[in-house]
């Protein structure tokens, strides 16, 4: 597995040692980054379920400013770590600068609360995306509902962007959280769903709706 463009092009990504863990497939990587190539530059990215941190590292990779990259497991903050310090390597032997990123190794409904704090103050104009590739099934489900009821509970007005990954299985529950939720301002609005082998993947806009 390798970042597949950007300033890191190439990059060989580590994968966490001992971890069964359920990387986005390259195909639907690189689809979900051609969608959002547009709105990445300049971006604060948040990679939910980061696993080895590949979707962070496309981020960063073509130009994101800010990056969060969460997952509770110890083996995937160690490979995150040892893949974002080959990152650095090569920005600074570009001379890239202004980049940010963090490493939140907690669960991702408890590192919730602080990142949508840090979001709703994150400069207006500037793009706010999410990522999230919660394990399918249950942990899915919890995780969507815990990010929309926090949405609400903290008042956020902004633009934010999510792409969500869920078992084909699952899709039609994880669609009915999110329509539960679209009759609020700002509201929930799917941009998008796409297919990839047995996952199904969601891009939706959280932003004022017009009537």
């Amino acid at each position: 597995m390798q970042i597949i463009a950007g300033s890191c092009r190439g990059m060989k990504i580590q994968s966490p040692k001992g971890e069964l863990t359920r990387p986005t497939a390259a195909k639907a990587r690189e689809a979900i980054m051609q969608m959002l190539s547009e709105r990445l530059d300049g971006a604060l990215f948040i990679d939910f379920f980061a696993g080895s941190g590949a979707m962070g590292l496309e981020a960063i990779s073509r130009g994101c400013r800010e990056c969060y990259l969460v997952d509770q497991s110890s083996e995937a903050g160690a490979a995150i770590e040892q893949n974002l310090q080959e990152v650095a390597r090569r920005l600074k032997a570009q001379d890239i600068a202004g980049q940010h990123w963090v490493v939140v190794r907690q669960k991702a409904e408890r590192s919730l609360k602080f990142l949508l704090k840090h979001l709703a103050e994150y400069p207006a104009d500037d793009e706010v995306i999410i990522f999230a590739d919660p394990p399918y099934g249950a942990p899915a489900l919890a995780f969507s509902k815990a990010l929309l009821e926090e949405f609400l509970r903290l008042k956020i007005q902004r633009s934010v962007l999510l792409v969500i990954e869920a078992a084909s299985e699952d899709a039609e529950a994880v669609a009915a959280l999110f329509a539960n939720f679209a009759n609020y301002q700002p509201s929930w609005l799917l941009l998008k769903s796409r297919e990839y082998g047995k996952a199904t993947i969601y891009f939706y806009e959280f932003k004022e709706k017009i009537e």
